[in-house]
């Protein structure tokens, strides 16, 4: 089952999905490299969505 990480505030339009990638998958750095790809999402978002897949199970 996918993680699932809900965004409060003005950005969250009713709560942001995000399935973070297995850890094993894609390393911290590395998946902070693809967030900052992203320009159009605050950093808050961005924030919430690393926050998830470091807490994810194997992180």
């Amino acid at each position: 089952m996918a993680n699932r990480v809900t965004v409060n505030g003005p950005f969250a339009r009713g709560g942001l999905p995000a399935s973070p990638v297995a850890p094993s998958v894609l390393t911290a750095p590395e998946f902070t490299h693809i967030l900052s790809t992203f320009p159009l999402v605050p950093v808050p978002v961005k924030s919430a969505v690393l926050a998830a897949f470091r807490a994810a199970p194997g992180a």
